[in-house]
């Protein structure tokens, strides 16, 4: 075997790297009565340090793909929870346009409102993602709907003093 081909088996999918580990499982640590009834016994017998070798091999590169998988996770969440108190730290810095804005979705108690393409502070507030357009159809003079992000939405009702002048 080449080191070309070891380098594509070990990216075989986690589904047949499982597979592997389970029929290795059963040749390994099943009881012999089952393992003759299956006829495998001779397969066991003649194999077993290459089926050993395989079970680990397969088992340490599904162990270390799920650990880089929940390190992946966790990382993706640190990320995602300190961006969501950045956001939530700019609330606590709104100018009284912004206020104006945001204090129609929370005590008009809606998620959207019509607000003008060209107005700057609308733009502003979407541009750090505290609302966003939801639909491309409107026009200049009555304007598109923009509905507040979840995050904002859920904070600011709990934190309506940061609307007040």
């Amino acid at each position: 075997m080449d080191w070309s081909q070891l380098i594509n088996w070990l990216k075989i999918s986690n589904t047949h790297l499982f597979a592997i580990v389970i029929g290795c499982s059963i040749l390994l640590f099943a009881p012999n009565t089952f393992i003759q009834k299956l006829g495998l016994s001779g397969i066991r017998n003649s194999y077993q340090l290459v089926i050993s070798a395989l079970f680990l091999i397969a088992i340490s590169i599904l162990g270390a793909r799920g650990c880089v998988a929940i390190i992946q996770w966790i990382k993706k969440r640190i990320t995602w929870r300190k961006n969501l108190k950045k956001r939530q730290q700019r609330l606590h810095s709104l100018t009284p346009e912004e206020k104006k804005i945001l204090r129609d979705y929370i005590y008009g108690n809606t998620r959207t409102q019509t607000l003008l393409i060209q107005d700057g502070v609308a733009q502003g507030l979407a541009s750090e993602t505290i609302i966003y357009r939801i639909a491309s159809v409107g026009d200049m003079l009555d304007g598109f709907a923009f509905n507040i992000q979840p995050w904002a939405w859920e904070y600011l009702n709990k934190n309506k003093e940061l609307l007040e002048w």
